[in-house]
């Protein structure tokens, strides 16, 4: 077992742990991966090729959904992990909280504000700010401490930590 207490999955009618092979990556190599794609999204927004120029407002919308939802999974499954597992780890998840806070208000000032707005280039360049802080603070301070403290299941354990 896992000394990082995850949220339980939810159950599915039918199938018990024991039917599942749970391998694969584990939380902070996703998140990892979401984070190079995150700043890929936000360097064809902010230095557009011709292809992303005519594409600009479909590469916009899958930045936000995909944004959305990583910092969605970190509250949900990173941050309570770091609290649990790091000594001091209330005051890392609490600030981490608070930039995504802002973060997601400039998402959302960016959603809402017309490329053809004189604004949007401010915007979307702090939204491309806030995402490298994001990238940089948790991938270089949050996930090798987390990593180094949570003992991950080897393959006789479960996602779930039990």
């Amino acid at each position: 077992m896992s000394a990082a207490p995850l949220p339980p999955l939810p159950p599915v009618p039918g199938i018990e742990d024991d039917d599942v092979d749970f391998g694969g990556d584990n939380m902070l190599d996703l998140l990892d991966e979401d984070h190079r794609q995150l700043t890929s999204l936000c360097e064809r927004l902010v230095a557009p090729g011709a292809q992303e120029k005519a594409r600009a407002q479909d590469i916009e919308d899958v930045l936000v959904a995909t944004l959305a939802r990583h910092l969605s999974a970190e509250e949900q499954y990173l941050y309570p992990t770091v609290k649990a597992v790091l000594p001091d780890g209330a005051p890392i998840a609490d600030q981490e909280i608070a930039a995504d806070a802002e973060l997601l208000i400039a998402l959302q000032q960016l959603h809402v504000t017309s490329a053809a707005d004189e604004a949007y280039r401010t915007v979307l360049d702090a939204v491309a700010t806030h995402v490298r802080d994001h990238t940089h603070r948790t991938g270089e301070e949050v996930f090798p401490v987390s990593a180094n403290s949570a003992p991950t299941p080897s393959s006789s354990g479960s996602a779930t930590g039990s």
